[in-house]
């Protein structure tokens, strides 16, 4: 077995014999598991009982920061349209089906799957949803994750927030796969203001397509107005 890749909440170990790939969560989450199994993202793949490992076959296995390396910094379209479709798909589960949210993304948390599959793996991020809003009880950094305007408004914890904190924070992570830096980011957190990522958008060749609509219900203030539909 070899390490693959690891930060502060999991490790990817290769089994190179057999072309098996095991996640292991410090975070055990049984959601967040079934997320990818039961969605079929993953296919294949099975979970120890205790929900603290996942295993599956794979050509290969990266850290979207990594995969995007490889691709000097700016992921193709058609690959960020991959990625928009396992994300959101995933997300759809969680919301739909376990009642769940996730609190933000960040390209740590995401791994990229046969340069096809892209999945979230932040299993310390899922929160429940009750009457479409999240309980945010524990501290969080501005660069722990991309962080939505509602989340920065945020004066004491515990605070309720609304469960689409977490379109606008993919939003994010779709620029960022788009663009070679997440400068957009930076500006945005100095003024607090989207419009910053909104120029961004605007500037980009994808502009008027599924992909820049999708960004755009993604991107907006009021969180009640987002919406994740590719169409």
């Amino acid at each position: 077995m070899s390490e693959v890749y690891s930060n502060d909440f999991l490790k990817i170990m290769e089994d190179k014999s057999k072309s098996i790939f095991t996640i292991y969560f410090s975070f055990v989450n049984r959601i967040l598991i079934n997320s990818l199994i039961r969605t079929r993202i993953l296919q294949g793949a099975t979970s120890t009982d205790d929900y603290k490992e996942i295993k599956f076959k794979a050509h290969s296995v990266k850290s979207l920061i990594q995969f995007k390396e490889e691709k000097n910094n700016a992921i193709p379209i058609n690959k960020v349209v991959d990625m928009v479709w396992s994300l959101t798909n995933q997300l759809e589960y969680l919301i739909k089906v376990e009642s769940c949210t996730i609190l933000g993304y960040n390209p740590e948390n995401i791994i990229v799957i046969n340069d096809k599959k892209f999945i979230f793996v932040g299993s310390e991020m899922v929160l429940k949803i009750e009457d479409e809003m999240s309980l945010i009880s524990c501290p969080f950094s501005k660069n722990d994750f991309y962080v939505s305007p509602e989340l920065l408004k945020i004066k004491e914890l515990p605070s309720y927030v609304d469960y689409k904190m977490c379109y606008f924070s993919l939003g994010c992570l779709i620029m960022y796969a788009l663009l070679s830096n997440d400068d957009f980011y930076i500006e945005y957190l100095k003024h607090q203001q989207i419009d910053e990522i909104i120029e961004n958008l605007n500037s980009h060749p994808i502009k008027n397509t599924k992909l820049y609509w999708l960004l755009s219900r993604c991107l907006v203030e009021d969180s009640k107005k987002r919406s994740i539909i590719l169409i």
